[in-house]
């Protein structure tokens, strides 16, 4: 899969703009050798089908903004919710791991790079299910 080099044209310094940076989250977590035994391809935006079974991964942006220079737009700063639920809490905490391990870092989309960073993470139980949230920052 190739991530479209979506610019940001009112720029000078050429930020990759972060609204389909779901999509990014996404095609890390599905390509991911560690992840890709225990949930496949079962990593949806906003809310997974009804019914889904076993162990899976929601994602959501949270937040979007721009940075200004005289210049144009010099960053876009985005935050990213991915969630992950299971039926076992030790399921649950070893994919929060592994999705942490994922996606925190640099990585090239294109020719643009994007810096991930793990910000905040909670934990719940609800509708007999285990969840992990863990909010990241992509710049």
């Amino acid at each position: 899969m190739v991530i479209d080099n979506n610019t940001c044209g009112n720029t000078f310094f050429n930020s990759l703009q972060k609204w389909k940076v779901g999509n990014i989250v996404r095609y890390i977590l599905i390509n991911n050798d560690d992840l890709k035994p225990l949930i496949g391809t079962k990593v949806y935006p906003l809310i997974a089908p009804e019914n889904t079974q076993g162990d899976f991964v929601i994602y959501q942006r949270e937040k979007y903004s721009k940075h200004w220079a005289k210049q144009g737009v010099y960053e876009d700063d985005c935050q990213v919710a991915v969630t992950i639920v299971s039926e076992n809490y030790d399921n649950a905490v070893d994919l929060a791991e592994k999705v942490d391990n994922a996606l925190v870092g640099r990585h090239t989309v294109d020719d643009s790079k994007i810096q991930i960073d793990l910000v905040d993470s909670t934990e719940s139980f609800e509708d007999l299910k285990y969840i992990e949230v863990l909010l990241f920052s992509i710049k």
